[in-house]
């Protein structure tokens, strides 16, 4: 009878890890000699038993010793010598002990489940995949490159306002818009009896005084009051664009000289919000560069009357908010609200009203008193004081203009905070501030332009940037895995959909490999770091 040699070589220890499907975690090593070193290390801590002539995969077998001793390991690995791979090559096989069966005395049963990633990884050829989520190079990690939504995030309820305008320049100045300019002789527009047809006249106003002497001036020997379009405000800015410009004219009416333009200039002002990049509004300063997209920062440009408009950090150039505003200051009571440096045409245009304007004077459609009683109805429908509207009309049929403003104040007032009431109710990240104690504070508080810096709370932002340390982004772009698998020094982790490898395994071996990454998988690249997410994976 023919004597049999043992030809296998076994080794127990215990390994960090369990089976992929369950901890969704693995090692990789970068050539099979360094996958066969670092087993090496773990072996001279187990037991290593050669009495073996063939172990089977995924069978169980017997081996003699003390049962309590195997009992403490998890991990094998065996190397049956009389077999070799297609390169010539003694292969180990890597399998998980399920458990440790008694037999007898100084007899046990292990049974196994290959391991099918550590028998196959160097057997495995990549293609072009779907790749979902995968940690990207640090090299890359740029704000605006990775923007596909994310399952974890939390409410931008930290705000940081940043400058924009000095707001004395949006203090408001009185204008009267006429269709007629008082004179030696008067000059009429598209109304009146006189041959000079000129088009509309907007006349500033500095003091209050001279509102009722402006008046009086139409009020004269001839009644022109039917002239008069309009009471509103523009900001002082427009004033002072005109005033640079050379662009106003001067008349003297009811013994005072006024400004006043007749035609629609186009005044313009900028604005360059310089932005704090590496830093979210609440002081938050995130690893991954992600969080400093919308994923968890927004900035909102906005005024009290309504107008609010959020901007995603990725579409805009460089680091600050270029503005520029442009009003004609006859025609139109709206800006023209322009970002520069925004990417995206469709919210980089707004036509925004100014709040302002007091439709008090007289106009075709039906006179003075028929444009208060508009009027009126919008301060009612505002919940105004009534008496306010009708007290409006009252001073405006005298022609007591200064004192119609006057009296209107309060109800113009109660406009203004239905407007906040609802910009609050639909856009919660913006705080209105500033009072509504008189008619300039109506102007200047509601129509300038502000911008706050949204973000989550400080404390929501820490678990957010967990989330991407362990499973990097959502990136939903074709590659080869192999590209994406070793991007960080420490761990990867990557997803695929519908895994495009090619495996030299049986079919089952194979199909689980794919679906290891279709499920997704954290990839350890030592077996000393696996599972110590403290380390810098940079």
């Amino acid at each position: 009878m023919a004597v049999t040699h043992p030809t296998t070589r076994l080794d127990l220890f215990t390994v960090p890890w369990g089976k992929p499907e369950e901890c969704h975690a693995i090692v990789d090593f970068p050539t099979a000699a360094a996958q066969v070193a670092a087993f090496d290390g773990l072996a001279a801590k187990g037991v290593s038993a050669t009495k073996f002539n063939y172990i089977k995969k995924d069978q169980a077998f017997r081996i003699e010793g003390n049962f309590a001793r195997f009992e403490a390991f998890n991990y094998c690995r065996y190397q049956n010598m009389d077999f070799v791979n297609r390169q010539g090559n003694k292969k180990w096989y890597y399998a998980f002990i399920d458990r440790v069966e008694y037999i007898a005395q100084d007899i046990a049963m292990i049974y196994i489940t290959t391991d099918y990633w550590q028998t196959y990884q160097f057997n495995i050829t990549y293609y072009k995949s779907l790749i979902a989520r995968a940690h990207v190079k640090k090299s890359e990690d740029t704000v605006g490159r990775w923007l596909q939504p994310e399952p974890v995030g939390a409410p931008a309820d930290y705000e940081k306002q940043i400058s924009l305008f000095d707001e004395t320049e949006w203090a408001p100045l009185w204008t009267m818009v006429s269709v007629s300019k008082p004179g030696n002789p008067w000059v009429y527009g598209g109304y009146g009896d006189g041959s000079l047809m000129t088009g509309q006249y907007s006349c500033f106003i500095h003091q209050a005084d001279d509102i009722q002497k402006l008046i009086n001036e139409f009020a004269g020997e001839v009644d022109r009051r039917q002239d008069i379009l309009t009471f509103k405000c523009l900001p002082r800015w427009v004033y002072q664009t005109l005033k640079s410009g050379g662009w106003l004219n001067s008349v003297s009416a009811g013994g005072v000289d006024f400004e006043y333009i007749s035609t629609n200039y186009l005044c313009t002002q900028t604005a360059n919000a310089g932005l704090s990049g590496s830093t979210l509004a609440c002081g938050y300063t995130p690893r991954n560069k992600k969080m400093l997209t919308s994923m968890c920062r927004v900035y909102v440009v906005y005024n009290y009357n309504g107008f609010s408009q959020p901007l995603r950090p990725e579409f805009i150039s460089g680091n600050s908010i270029k503005m520029k505003i442009e009003m004609k200051p006859i025609a139109t009571n709206v800006f023209k609200l322009k970002f520069t440096n925004y990417a995206m045409p469709a919210e980089s245009v707004f036509d925004v009203p100014y709040g302002c304007e007091m439709q008090i004077g007289y106009n075709e459609n039906g006179g003075v008193q028929g444009t208060l009683n508009r009027f009126g109805s919008v301060l009612n429908a505002a919940g105004a004081v009534a008496g306010s509207a009708v007290s409006l009309g009252a001073n405006i049929a005298t022609g007591n203009v200064a004192g119609a403003i006057t009296s209107g104040v309060g109800a113009v007032g109660s406009i203004f905070n239905a407007s906040r009431d609802i910009a609050s109710a639909f856009n919660s990240k913006v705080a209105t501030k500033g009072s509504q104690g008189d008619s300039t504070s109506i102007s200047s508080d509601n129509c300038v332009f502000r911008l706050v810096d949204c973000s989550p709370l400080y404390h929501e932002c820490g678990p957010i940037d967990d989330f991407l340390d362990l499973y990097g982004y959502a990136i939903n772009e074709w590659g080869k895995i192999s590209s994406w698998k070793d991007t960080r020094s420490k761990w990867n982790y990557l997803q695929t959909v519908d895994c495009n490898i090619k495996v030299n395994a049986p079919a089952p071996e194979a199909a689980s490999i794919r679906g290891m990454f279709n499920t997704g998988v954290t990839i350890w690249h030592s077996i000393s770091d696996f599972g110590n997410y403290s380390l810098n994976n940079d």
